[in-house]
């Protein structure tokens, strides 16, 4: 899963920021990897989903979690 379009939207200083962010909630840094639950991330729903994971970095499963799905 390459997420570089939506990384390359984003100033330097806000991705680091998140990278911060998600490795002090216990995300281990890697980039295919649930930034909420570290799980590895595999596939999506749909594509809005997927485009969810480029924002937030949450596989299907936290993304249903929080979203209500």
């Amino acid at each position: 899963m390459n997420h570089e379009h939506v990384w390359e939207s984003k100033s330097k200083e806000i991705r680091r920021m998140n990278q911060m962010a998600a490795v002090a909630a216990g995300w281990d840094g890697q980039e295919d990897h649930c930034r909420t639950c570290n799980a590895p991330v595999i596939e999506f729903r749909d594509k809005l989903s997927e485009e969810e994971y480029y924002i937030s970095g949450m596989c299907q499963e936290c993304q249903d979690s929080v979203f209500g799905a």
